[in-house]
C-alpha cells in the first residue's frame, strides 16, 4: 500500500486541534513560528465554541473550522483531509501536536533531521506507553521512550502488555496516515492513540521514538471531578479492552466490564460513581462517539 522508501521530503506540516482557552494554542503556534526551521504549514483545527481569532496573521497558519466538534481524532482527520485537498504531496511529513504542548526553537529542525536519517515508513513519536492487559491501565515507559529503536520484541509481543505511541506527538508521512485511514474517531477523545498504534503494528508499520526531542506536554491525568474526562477515559478503555485487545483478553474483559458495572451499581451514588456507571454501561452496549 505504501512504498518501502520515502523520497526526499521537502515539506513539513503541523496539525493541532484547538478547544477551550485560546492561550495554549496561541502560545504553541507562536513558538512554532519562531522556530529555527519554520514548518511549511500550520493547520489549526478550531473546535472552540467561538471562532478562534487569527492572532498571527501569517500565511503559513491556516485556521479551519469543522461544522461540528467530532472529537480530537475527528479534528485531526479533518486537518489531514484539508492537507489532501490542498494537493499536499503524500510523501510530506505531517506532525500531529496537542495544542497544549510546548516546543523549542530547534524542535522542528530536529524532527526534519530525524526523518532525513530515517526515511523508511514509520510512525515517530516522543513517548512509548504500555497497556497492562491484566489491570487495563496505561503507563508511559521512560526507558523505552529514551530509545530511538523499536521496543524490545519481548515487550512488544508480551502476553500481558501492548505498546503504543503517546498521542500528544505523532509524525508520519501523509501517505501513512491515509493508509491507516487517519486516527480512529469513534472514541471522541482518549485511547485513540492506543488503537492507532495497534492498527499500525498490524499493518507492519513500526513505531519509533525520536529521543531527546524538545517537546513538553503535561501528562497529569484530569481530575476525577471532571465528569466528561472521567467518562471518556473509563468508557474508551473498557471498549478497547473488550473489542480490540488480543484474544483471549477481549473475551475476559467482556466479562470483567460486566462485573465492574455490577460493582459500581452497588456503590453509593456519588457524582463520580454515576459517571463510571454510565461509561461502563455505554461500553458494554458498544455506544461510541460523544457522550450523550
Amino acid at each position: 500500500v505504501f512504498s518501502t522508501m520515502i523520497p526526499q521530503t521537502k515539506k513539513y506540516h503541523i496539525v493541532t486541534v484547538h478547544y477551550g482557552e485560546s492561550l495554549p494554542t496561541k502560545t504553541l503556534v507562536e513558538q512554532l513560528l519562531h522556530s529555527q526551521r519554520l514548518p511549511d504549514r500550520i493547520i489549526v483545527v478550531d473546535h472552540g465554541p467561538a471562532s478562534l481569532p487569527d492572532f498571527w496573521g501569517d500565511k503559513r497558519v491556516a485556521i479551519i473550522r469543522p461544522a461540528r466538534n467530532a472529537g480530537y481524532a475527528g479534528g485531526v482527520n479533518f486537518g489531514l483531509g484539508f492537507l489532501l485537498g490542498q494537493r499536499t504531496s503524500r510523501s510530506d511529513i505531517v506532525i500531529l501536536l496537542n495544542n497544549d504542548s510546548e516546543v523549542s526553537p530547534d524542535t522542528v529542525e530536529k524532527v526534519i533531521a530525524w526523518w532525513q536519517t530515517n526515511p523508511a515508513p514509520a510512525i515517530a513519536g516522543i513517548k512509548l506507553g504500555q497497556v497492562n492487559l491484566v489491570t487495563g491501565r496505561t503507563t508511559i515507559d521512560s526507558k523505552l521512550s529514551a530509545s530511538t529503536a523499536d521496543p524490545p520484541k519481548w515487550w512488544a509481543a508480551s502476553r500481558f502488555h501492548l505498546t503504543y505511541l503517546h498521542g500528544s506527538f505523532l509524525s508520519a508521512p501523509l501517505n501513512t496516515f491515509l493508509t491507516l485511514q487517519g486516527l480512529p474517531n469513534h472514541f471522541f477523545m482518549y485511547w485513540e492513540d492506543v488503537l492507532f498504534s495497534l492498527r499500525a503494528r498490524q499493518m507492519g508499520i513500526p513505531l519509533k521514538v525520536i529521543s531527546g526531542l524538545p517537546v513538553t506536554h503535561d501528562d497529569a491525568p484530569p481530575s476525577q471531578s471532571d465528569s466528561d474526562h472521567l467518562y471518556y477515559l473509563v468508557r474508551n478503555g473498557a471498549m478497547f479492552l473488550q473489542s480490540n485487545s488480543p484474544r483471549p483478553w477481549r473475551w475476559l474483559w467482556r466479562l470483567l466490564n460486566l462485573l465492574r458495572l455490577i460493582y459500581h451499581n452497588l456503590q453509593p451514588a456519588s457524582p463520580s460513581v454515576r459517571t463510571i456507571r454510565q461509561a461502563l454501561r455505554d461500553a458494554v452496549l458498544h455506544r461510541t462517539g460523544q457522550r450523550p
